[in-house]
Order: structure tokens, then C-alpha cells, then sequence
């Protein structure tokens, strides 16, 4: 398997594993990734988009997520294998022509060491007015910050004094297709390559959260450009 959002943060997530074990950020306390686009599903996309944003979007903040706490730059198929949905709450925009929904947060748990950190992945499409495409890494000292958008990423001490910057891979496809030809490389030195055991683990937590999506019934709507804070609300109020 590939993930392009893994192929560009591979250098980044290399590194997570010293920073990590140093504690730079103190304790791990918690993740968040968001992906939220302002633009509404084109029409040619339509049919592949079907089944919503769980199957298109969440597949990245998993494969991202998950490789975290991994000691390798993907996720590692023991850690998917424990991660636990807690909640997971959708809402679809106005006139959305799919029949899956447009707007997704989940809740989940995901191990680390001997205990668990709370995740959280909030995804969308005609969400706000920008595109946001972040992640964000929790600790007791401070927090890495990612802008997988614009390719940087900065950490943080507790007082919000920026320690250390650098950027994303820019060239992830040409880096990935190089590695892949290399037969002497391993799946850990190709840049976004998901072993197949957890990429098919993958697809298991797509189907249980699609399965715990609330409200159960018909999802709420919001309107194209609505925050994600007001899309929650909103969920919120229709439960």
C-alpha cells in the first residue's frame, strides 16, 4: 500500500521516534489530525467519493496517526490492531450528492507504551473558508505542530517558544518511486509504503467507524463553509 500524506511527512516521522524517547516534548499526551477542505465534491468524483469521508479521508489520519508511536515511519500492524473507537460523530452539507457523509470526527485511543493516548481525526469536505491539512502532537512540555499543508512542521516547549523547525518532504512521489524501485530496500526506507497486513487493518477500523457513526439516522446538515467547531455543535445538538 501508499499514503501520499505518510510519504510527505516520512523525514518527520523518522525523527518522531528519537523525539519521543528524549522526551522533547515531555510525556505524550495526546494527537490530533485534521483534514478539511472548503471545496465541495466536483462532479467526476461523485461515484468514488460515494461512501464518504471514513473511506477517503480517515484512511491518512490512521495510516498518520498510527505511525506515531510506531518505531518504524509507517504504521505498525500491532499498534492498529489496539486502537480503540470511541465515538464517532458525522454530519453531511446541503445538497451533498454522495451517500456517505461530507464532515467526520472521531474519537479513538491508540497505545503507547502502557497506557493510551487520545486521538482525535476531524475530516471534512466544504468545511470553513481555507484548507486545513494539520497534525498535532500532544506532551506534558510542549507540542509538535504540523502544517502538512504548506510542508513545515515546528515543536514547541510549554510556554509556546518555537524550539526547532524544518520542512516536509516536497518531492514525496519521486522519493517514493525511487525507494520502491531499489530492491535492496526495505518497506521502513520507502517513503509512504504501508506493509499489507496494515493496510488490510486499516480497512477493518474504516468499517467499524462507518458501523459507530451517530446519529445513527439521518445526519444533520450544515452549510458549505461552516467551521468545524459549529459543524460539531451542531452534531452535538442532533443527538
Amino acid at each position: 500500500g501508499y499514503d501520499h500524506y505518510l510519504a510527505k511527512s516520512y523525514y518527520f516521522q523518522v525523527k518522531t521516534d528519537q523525539w519521543l524517547k528524549k522526551e522533547i516534548i515531555g510525556d505524550l499526551t495526546e494527537i490530533e489530525f485534521r483534514l478539511l477542505e472548503p471545496d465541495v465534491i466536483p462532479p467526476h468524483r461523485i461515484k468514488a467519493l460515494d461512501r464518504g469521508m471514513i473511506y477517503d479521508f480517515f484512511p491518512h489520519g490512521l495510516a498518520v496517526v498510527a505511525a506515531i508511536p510506531s518505531p518504524f515511519a509507517y504504521p505498525d500492524t500491532g499498534i492498529l490492531k489496539r486502537i480503540k473507537l470511541n465515538r464517532v460523530l458525522v454530519a453531511k452539507y446541503r445538497r451533498c450528492k454522495i451517500t456517505g457523509t461530507s464532515f467526520v470526527k472521531i474519537d479513538f485511543e491508540i497505545p503507547y507504551k502502557r497506557k493510551s493516548i487520545f486521538c482525535q481525526a476531524i475530516i471534512g469536505k466544504g468545511v470553513g473558508k481555507e484548507f486545513e491539512k494539520s497534525l498535532r502532537i500532544g506532551g506534558s512540555k510542549g507540542e509538535i505542530f504540523v502544517d502538512i499543508q504548506n510542508y513545515h512542521y515546528s515543536i514547541f516547549d510549554e510556554k509556546q517558544k518555537k524550539i526547532k523547525e524544518d520542512t516536509l518532504l516536497y518531492n514525496y512521489e519521486k522519493a517514493f518511486l525511487s525507494a520502491a524501485l531499489d530492491f535492496e530496500k526495505s518497506v521502513g526506507q520507502i517513503p509512504g509504503a504501508l506493509p499489507f497486513e496494515a493496510a488490510k487493518e486499516i480497512l477493518y477500523i474504516l468499517d467499524e467507524a462507518r458501523w459507530r457513526s451517530e446519529p445513527r439516522g439521518k445526519p444533520p446538515i450544515y452549510k458549505v463553509g461552516t467551521s468545524a467547531a459549529e459543524i460539531i455543535e451542531l452534531i452535538k445538538k442532533n443527538l
